[in-house]
């Protein structure tokens, strides 16, 4: 009997310490979640704004902004540089169109404005649409740094 006196007794002995310690745990834990609560305030307010700044450069860069539609550019095409259809003739036994406008003038004018579009931010697939021409001419056009040159034979 005298066993389970003790036993109640240091029982009785635990839970009059227990009762403060889990209070004194449970305060400090609330205290660290303010803690957290506020860092991440902080950090948000800092992500949101460097995610401002990011979104202002691209504006500033491309005319593009996130989350709205983009701006739509006009993209002027002189109707002398366009691609355009020559005389038919028969080449190797096919009827083929010539083209008129395939000097090193004109290929050097059309090569300055398409570096001028691209280095605007407008993408290749919309400026082969805009000049009626296909997106690798304007690659090989890249590729080449924009620079075109005259055949020597």
């Amino acid at each position: 009997m005298a066993e389970s006196g003790v036993a109640i007794m240091m029982t009785a002995i635990q839970t009059e310490y227990a009762l403060p310690a889990t209070i004194y745990r449970v305060n400090e834990t609330e205290k660290k979640i303010k803690e957290l609560e506020s860092e991440i305030i902080n950090l948000r307010t800092s992500l949101t704004s460097a995610i401002e700044q990011i979104q202002a450069s691209a504006v500033m860069k491309n005319g593009l902004s996130i989350g709205k539609t983009p701006q739509k550019r006009e993209i002027l095409v002189p109707d002398e540089l366009k691609h355009t259809r020559g005389k038919r003739f028969v080449f190797r036994g096919k009827k083929v169109y010539g083209r008129k406008n395939r000097n090193a003038e004109k290929v050097t004018e059309r090569w300055e404005l398409w570096k001028t579009q691209v280095s605007m931010g407008i993408p290749i697939s919309v400026i082969a649409r805009a000049w009626g021409c296909h997106h690798a001419s304007i690659l090989h056009a890249k590729k080449k740094g924009f620079r075109a040159y005259a055949k020597t034979t």
